[in-house]
């Protein structure tokens, strides 16, 4: 019950509001207070830091436009330049709420997208995991000691035991939820109807990210090495995949016919024919490693996080199209559902910081930074209304 009423009372927007916030790249990056203009109130705030070096009480990585570790001269004169620029910013899927999964501060960070202003924090045990169900009205979060299920109004409806804070998928009619356990090496089967577990499947060692097929039938797991593909009618693994090296992610296409995963440690792309779940292609990067990958809605383009860019491929021929260069190392990725934006998990060259990285896919440029995350690890999108006045920065639910 503990549990419960903390996430009731800590969803006020102050406390990401403080420790959230949003800084455009190139001159608007002098746009200290966000208002689309580089003015007299950011002048003020740029010389309540001057001096300020990193370690310091009054340091802040946004007012050290040359990041370099103080906010020097060079800081002014970059500020000087960009004195007086006016801009609109990209107003892309208003309508959607990020949910930002950050298990380094065991939370859950809601961000209005349209006006770059944080909404809601959510507390969490050591979060791994979380989905978002298809009418947007449930969140689904696997932590420490369960999976939790909040409705639009971050109120919890219910939540079942668990032991690990592993992978979560969902059925694609919502009627079972499949949580990987991977000290067990076991996926837990919860029906979400009665609200319980109602089987395990065995599976290859260490189970992580998972992907079920567009019908149902099929649950392919991401374990340590090798791929355990599940048929979801028995409940049973029928068959495991050999990858040669360390799995990280795994997706299904639209059609279902093609399974992506990728290896971190040869930092390639494996496609994989669900039909006869026979390996018949790879992609190499050159990069140290992937780690997470996204597909685009209409199922022709695959994104994924290399060490330091994020990568887009075309998965009609299996081609890498363009790349964009963004950190020091990626974590989470996430593409806004009409294809224009994409949230990247970065720590931030040379300052070391992490954040968001916000690409604009149509440009393919970066348009800035959403930094005060600590491990920003599984991004997701929720349908909304925000109201009109976007000064309050007010979440308004369904």
């Amino acid at each position: 019950m503990w549990f419960v009423t903390a996430i009731l009372l800590a969803t006020a927007p102050a406390d990401g509001a403080l420790r959230l916030h949003f800084q455009a790249t190139g001159s608007l990056a002098s746009d200290f207070d966000n208002d689309g203009a580089v003015g007299f109130t950011d002048f003020l705030a740029f010389t309540e830091r001057f001096g300020a070096s990193v370690g310091e009480a009054g340091y802040d990585v946004r007012f050290d436009l040359n990041q370099n570790g103080i906010v020097d001269f060079q800081d002014f004169l970059l500020f000087s330049d960009a004195f007086g620029t006016t801009s609109t910013p990209p107003q892309t899927s208003p309508d959607l709420a990020l949910y930002i999964l950050d298990p380094g501060s065991s939370s859950i960070d809601v961000y209005n997208i349209k006006n770059h202003l944080a909404q809601t924090f959510l507390p969490f045990r050591n979060p791994g995991s979380m989905k978002i169900s298809d009418d947007h009205e449930r969140i689904y979060v696997n932590e420490q000691y369960g999976m939790f299920v909040i409705n639009d109004a971050h109120e919890v409806l219910y939540s079942v035991p668990g032991r690990t804070s592993g992978a979560l998928a969902l059925h694609p009619n919502e009627t079972f939820a499949y949580t990987a356990e991977a000290a067990n090496n076991i996926v837990r089967v919860i029906d979400l109807t009665a609200q319980a577990p109602v089987d395990t499947i065995q599976t290859g060692n260490r189970p992580g990210k998972m992907a079920v097929s567009p019908d149902g039938r099929w649950l392919y797991v991401a374990n340590l090495n090798d791929i355990s593909v599940v048929d979801l009618t028995q409940n049973q693994e029928v068959l495991r995949v050999d990858v040669n090296g360390t799995l990280d992610s795994i997706v299904i296409d639209v059609t279902g016919n093609r399974a992506y995963y990728t290896v971190r440690d040869r930092a390639t792309v494996g496609v994989l024919d669900t039909g006869t779940n026979a390996i018949v292609g790879e992609i190499q990067f050159d990069a140290e490693d992937v780690n997470a990958m996204r597909l685009s809605q209409d199922g022709t383009r695959l994104y994924v996080n290399t060490t330091t860019s994020l990568v887009e491929l075309d998965v009609t021929r299996n081609l890498v199209i363009r790349s964009i260069e963004l950190a020091a190392a990626t974590s989470g990725l996430g593409i806004t559902p009409d294809g224009l934006t994409a949230y990247v998990g970065a720590l931030e060259p040379q300052i070391f910081e992490p954040g968001l990285a916000v690409v604009d896919l149509t440009e393919w440029r970066l348009l800035g930074r959403v930094r005060g995350f600590v491990f920003p690890f599984d991004i997701r999108f929720r349908r909304t209304s925000f109201s009109t006045d976007e000064t309050e920065a007010a979440l308004m639910l369904p």
